[in-house]
């Protein structure tokens, strides 16, 4: 199965802490793609998230160089970032028209203060005078070197018809001496998944000017399951998934239609966004700010309780953090998990993941893992700066499974 643990709070805090409770819809925005953390370097983003809280905030936001392993490197900002790393969110919005009132933030890079001039890993810091509201992590790469890269069904007969096998190959833009494990870093991440991912992959064989992954089980991934999805684009239509609406005090509802467990039914495909989500009203041209939170009931049919694990509500919505909000309670008298949870109006995707007692996530015990299953994998390629001793990000591919 694909365990991953989590082993210490600066892994939590590294990969995006804020409260699902309080600030919602984190998304970065380049010039050619809405929700993503990987950035062309010169090109540009935006950063946008809403704050529950409507009383607008003296937000700052602050920049911080890391390693490929995330280790923050201040000590070399100013040779990575142009100007100041830290300055005030200016530009923001109220909502309008809406019962879940909310402040909607932007803060775009480069701006007049702050311009990052490297490739590498950067964590973004968005604070409220002395307290962390949440971080964000993104990649700047540069177009260097050109990485060739497909999917493959493992070669493993025993996971033959339940993994998947990346297989890649690139030439290092460095010297032969230079060309060791040392030097260069690979890894590769699912869905914009960073709890699935594997890091510094090591290649099956290097020739004199070449790096290979083949058929090889340090690049063979869980397939896993497409993932279900929420249409909330209008609040004047129900999705087919929603069984019921109501409106109270605490705002609009949808109660969504009994899932079950999918481990144990043939694969069926039908198109997802691979865990991502997208804000979208259709009854509006101001999606931003006039889109409804709508408080989403999920609601999983189990048989029976899981006493060995908790079972989450899990998706790109949240940056696939497992918190209270998306925890799920079990009901002894309808032998079923269920939550709720504030989601932005638009098209949402989320699975059911377990975890156990020793904190280890797993994705296939609820959802099955089935080869066929549609998959995005992004191969980053860091290499050592000898200049600085850090490492850049020459590449990043993107690929599909299918």
């Amino acid at each position: 199965m694909n365990n991953i643990k989590t082993k210490s709070l600066i892994i939590i805090f590294l990969s995006c802490i804020y409260s699902t409770a309080q600030i919602k819809t984190v998304i970065i925005e380049t010039y050619n793609k809405r929700n993503t953390s990987f950035i062309e370097l010169n090109s540009g983003f935006k950063l946008y998230f809403d704050d529950l809280n409507p009383n607008i905030r003296n937000l700052t936001y602050k920049i911080t160089v890391c390693n490929y392993n995330w280790q923050p490197l201040e000590f070399y900002t100013s040779s990575f970032i142009e100007g100041f790393d830290s300055g005030y969110i200016e530009k923001f919005k109220q909502s309008i028209n809406t019962s879940q009132e909310y402040t909607h933030y932007q803060l775009k890079i480069p701006n007049e203060s702050t311009k990052i001039i490297k490739s590498g890993n950067y964590l973004i810091e968005i604070h409220d005078d002395d307290n962390l509201v949440f971080t964000k992590k993104i990649y700047i790469y540069s177009n260097n070197i050109k990485i060739e890269a497909k999917t493959t069904r493992s070669l493993n007969p025993k996971y033959l018809n339940k993994k998947q096998n990346i297989e890649l190959s690139f030439t290092p833009n460095i010297t032969l001496m230079q060309n060791s494990s040392d030097n260069i870093k690979v890894v590769i991440i699912k869905n914009n998944d960073f709890n699935f991912s594997k890091k510094q992959v090591k290649p099956s064989f290097v020739t004199s000017d070449k790096w290979v992954f083949k058929n090889d089980k340090k690049t063979d991934f869980w397939a896993g399951n497409e993932f279900l999805y929420i249409d909330a684009k209008s609040i004047y239509n129900s999705p087919y998934n929603v069984k019921s609406t109501k409106t109270n005090i605490e705002g609009l509802h949808f109660y969504l239609y009994d899932d079950y467990i999918r481990a144990n039914f043939t694969y069926t495909y039908f198109p997802d966004i691979n865990g991502d989500f997208k804000v979208n009203n259709t009854d509006s041209e101001y999606d931003n700010i006039d889109s409804e939170y709508i408080n989403i009931h999920f609601s999983l049919n189990t048989g029976k309780e899981l006493k060995d694990d908790l079972i989450y509500v899990y998706g790109g919505y949240n940056n696939y953090k497992t918190e209270p909000e998306n925890l799920m309670k079990y009901n002894k008298e309808t032998k079923k998990y269920t939550t709720s949870i504030k989601l932005k109006q638009g098209f949402t995707n989320y699975k059911y993941i377990t975890v156990n007692k020793q904190g280890v996530l797993n994705e296939i015990k609820l959802n099955g893992s089935y080869f066929e299953t549609e998959n995005e994998y992004s191969i980053i390629i860091y290499q050592r700066d000898i200049d600085f001793n850090t490492f850049s990000i020459e590449a990043i591919k993107t690929i599909k499974s299918r």
